[in-house]
């Protein structure tokens, strides 16, 4: 796999890569934990819940469902944050497909236009110099 240190902008400008940084950034962000059994609400501070019958630590971006909601883990808090709750869709979010006849009030005039007719041309070149 290639790996990169450094990255000079079109302006010159070189910049070294912190790998240290950039691989932390990368490890971070979230995983799907499952569904569990274990009551969560928001702002609650259980770190073991139970998924498929096996207890799970939460982790750092960890999410998991819990009945109609969904929740995420911070360790900078240890704490659950609601992030979705589906329990006041209706019945068309559960749909693939919805059809249904609308006549909206009022009329609609046939519009005129007033002024001169033009046509306008549009030119460009290439960019072959590898640089964006």
């Amino acid at each position: 796999m290639a790996e990169i240190s450094q990255i000079k902008l079109p302006s010159g400008t070189v910049y070294d890569i912190k790998d240290a940084t950039a691989r932390a950034a990368l490890s971070s962000g979230t995983s799907f934990l499952g569904i569990t059994t274990t009551a969560l609400t928001d702002g609650a501070t259980t770190t073991t819940i139970s998924v498929g019958g096996s207890n799970l630590n939460a982790v750092n971006g960890g999410i998991a469902i819990y009945g109609n909601k969904e929740f995420i883990f911070s360790t900078s808090d240890n704490a659950w944050h609601e992030i979705g709750d589906t329990t006041n869709m209706g019945d068309l979010a559960w749909k693939d497909t919805a059809s249904a006849t609308y006549t909206p009030a009022g009329t609609v005039s046939t519009p005129t236009f007033t002024g001169k007719s033009s046509a306008v041309t549009i030119t460009s070149t290439a960019n072959t110099s590898g640089n964006y």
